[in-house]
C-alpha cells in the first residue's frame, strides 16, 4: 500500500472558543460520503486513515467516529489551530493498481465536541 501525504502543508482546522467558562474540547472525523471519482466510481476499500505519531493507526469510516485531536483552552486564547505534520493526521492509503489517475472527491464530517478528552 502506498500512504499519500497532504500536499499542502498549512492545512488545519480552525477552532474559535467563545465559551465563557473554557475546558477541554476534541474533535472527532467521520467519512460521510465515500470517495468516488469523476464518474462516480466509488473507491472498494478503506482508505482514509487517521496517523498520529506511534499510535496504531485508524481507518476513518462511514461506520464510527475517530478521535483525531484533543484540546484544552485558556482564558487568553479563542482561536486554536488543529494541525499536524505532513505525514500525520488525515491520509489517503491506496493498494497499488487499485485506482485510476483522475480526480477524487468525498465528504468528512467534522465534529467539535465539548467534552473531555
Amino acid at each position: 500500500t502506498e500512504t499519500i501525504s497532504r500536499q499542502d502543508p498549512n492545512w488545519k482546522i480552525i477552532v474559535e472558543d467563545t465559551r465563557l467558562s473554557k475546558r477541554n474540547w476534541r474533535v472527532t472525523a467521520q467519512l460521510v460520503d465515500q470517495f468516488k471519482d469523476s464518474s462516480g466510481q466509488p473507491l472498494k476499500n478503506d482508505v482514509l486513515l487517521f496517523r498520529k505519531g506511534t499510535q496504531l493507526d485508524q481507518w476513518i469510516t462511514s461506520t464510527s467516529e475517530v478521535n483525531v485531536f484533543d484540546g484544552t483552552s485558556t482564558d487568553k486564547n479563542e482561536l486554536y489551530d488543529v494541525l499536524w505534520p505532513t505525514q500525520e493526521g488525515p491520509l489517503l492509503q491506496v493498494a497499488p493498481g487499485t485506482v485510476k489517475v483522475g480526480k477524487y472527491t468525498g465528504v468528512i464530517n467534522w465534529k467539535l465536541i465539548d467534552a473531555p478528552v
